[in-house]
């Protein structure tokens, strides 16, 4: 395979830079991926090859990512729970940016996984190599960290993208957008099931954003009675 470029975001040090830009909109059509540089900026590589230097820190990076396409904390951690994977990451049904590893991680770095081709660990280079195409060609990005750890953040990742998918397409069965055979009772009884599913994530999220709103206003986290209340009303 011959790619376009490869850069290795695991020593950053060896990345030449094409230039430092203030306002860059970090779509999911525009960028492949992103790093810290230091503690107040951010590299971004683009779907076109180029390394960009954005003055901004890869967390307001991340929060206006979230912003421009409606990503809520309180959402992923209903998700999540379903996934058994304690690093998450921005997940829009078929956009997914993917952390490499753990976001406390000081070389973690976000990627958007519709654009992964391929992943392979290399011992020579003691990396994870990161295969992208794009309609320019391919590009191989370089990062350092545990392969097991990155396939199983990416799985993870990939199950919630299911979900919040399938969950929309129960939701547009429900309301008669999409139409089946309803006199089937195998098929009724399989959106029945998709739906209860689709009912504990929002309990999940109303009960996440409640605790939230708890948490900040009383100083402590709630209690089981708090919890039961909310279930309760959910419920009913």
């Amino acid at each position: 395979m011959i790619f376009n470029n490869v850069y290795d975001f695991g020593d950053i040090s060896s990345l030449k830079l094409d230039g430092e830009i203030e306002g860059f909109q970090l779509r999911v059509d525009n960028f492949l991926a992103m790093t810290a540089l230091d503690k107040e900026r951010t590299i971004v590589l683009t779907v076109q090859g180029h390394l960009l230097l954005l003055r901004c820190t890869l967390s307001n990076c991340l929060k206006q990512f979230c912003d421009l396409y409606h990503i809520r904390s309180y959402e992923m951690d209903a998700y999540y729970q379903q996934v058994q994977c304690r690093t998450q990451g921005l997940i829009a049904g078929n956009y997914r940016l993917v952390p490499s590893q753990g976001a406390s991680n000081p070389h973690v770095v976000y990627y958007n996984a519709h654009f992964l081709d391929a992943k392979y660990y290399s011992e020579d280079l003691q990396r994870v190599l990161i295969i992208f195409k794009t309609e320019d060609g391919y590009y191989q990005l370089q990062v350092d960290a545990c392969f097991s750890s990155f396939v199983h953040i990416l799985a993870a990742a990939e199950k919630v993208s299911a979900f919040q998918l399938k969950n929309l397409e129960e939701e547009m069965w429900r309301l008669g957008v999409k139409s089946e055979d309803k006199s089937s009772s195998d098929i009724f009884q399989c959106h029945r099931d998709a739906l209860r599913f689709n009912d504990t994530i929002q309990s999940a999220v109303i009960h996440n954003v409640l605790a939230t709103a708890f948490e900040n206003s009383y100083g402590q986290k709630p209690d089981d009675d708090f919890s039961n209340s909310v279930a309760d009303i959910i419920n009913n």
